[in-house]
């Protein structure tokens, strides 16, 4: 998958709208997360995700990663690890879940 050629504070603004609109977000696998938006954290939950208990990522998690990313011609949940933030690692599916659904990533 590629990424589109935007800067990290647009493609914030489209996932927010995105989760805003939706409520929900799918990963390229299929599995569906439920979603919302407060403040600067976009809050998801569903599969097998830590035990259905909510997790977040926050935009200053995203902009790090996003910029990071974004220079690589291929993305996806193994190509991402060495240039993701730490506190995103174990996130990368929702990461590239929200990228995707939100038509950043296609």
């Amino acid at each position: 998958m590629r990424i589109a050629k935007i800067d990290g504070e647009l493609a914030w603004a489209i996932v927010a709208y995105y989760v805003l609109l939706n409520g929900r977000f799918s990963s390229v696998s299929g599995i569906v997360y439920k979603s919302y938006l407060s403040g600067d954290l976009v809050y998801y939950s569903g599969g097998n995700r830590n035990d259905g208990e909510e997790e977040t990522i926050s935009k200053e998690e995203f902009m790090a990663a996003f910029t990071s990313v974004c220079a690589l011609d291929l993305i996806n949940t193994n190509t991402i690890k060495d240039f993701i933030p730490n506190s995103l690692y174990r996130k990368r599916t929702p990461f590239i879940g929200l990228l995707a659904s939100a038509n950043i990533l296609r």
